[in-house]
């Protein structure tokens, strides 16, 4: 169950969570780069640099780190969407016969709208499997 929400939901989940990293690393820079004691243009976030307190130096490194793995999670996904997106484009049964591991791979670790993609151009190509 929770596999299938990080499946079904990974695109919403990581606009998410690289906001919550973003702010996170932010406030955590801001604050450790200026001792909790921000000046000019900064100053608005004094009170929210202050509320952490001594945490700011955990968000400074936490935030980055986790926007950065975020990044690479969402990547991966974009990438084994176009990499099912170009094995599914051929219109040679054979191509897509000899690619049908990877392929039904990735329909697996993708939502169910690839799945069904690919159902569709098995129904297409006339496979049955």
């Amino acid at each position: 169950m929770k596999d299938e929400l990080l499946v079904e939901y990974r695109a919403e989940l990581s606009a998410f969570l690289l906001i919550i990293f973003g702010l996170a690393g932010f406030i955590g820079i801001l604050g450790a780069a200026t001792n909790e004691q921000p000046t000019g243009d900064f100053a608005a976030f004094q009170g929210l640099i202050s509320a952490f307190g001594d945490w700011v130096y955990w968000l400074a490194l936490i935030g980055p780190v986790g926007f950065f793995i975020v990044i690479w999670w969402a990547l991966d996904f974009v990438l084994k969407i176009r990499k099912l997106k170009e094995l599914i484009d051929t219109e040679s049964k054979a191509k897509f016969i000899k690619n049908m591991d990877d392929i039904d791979f990735l329909a697996w670790r993708l939502p169910k709208r690839y799945k069904a993609m690919v159902s569709r151009k098995k129904a297409d190509l006339k496979i049955t499997q």
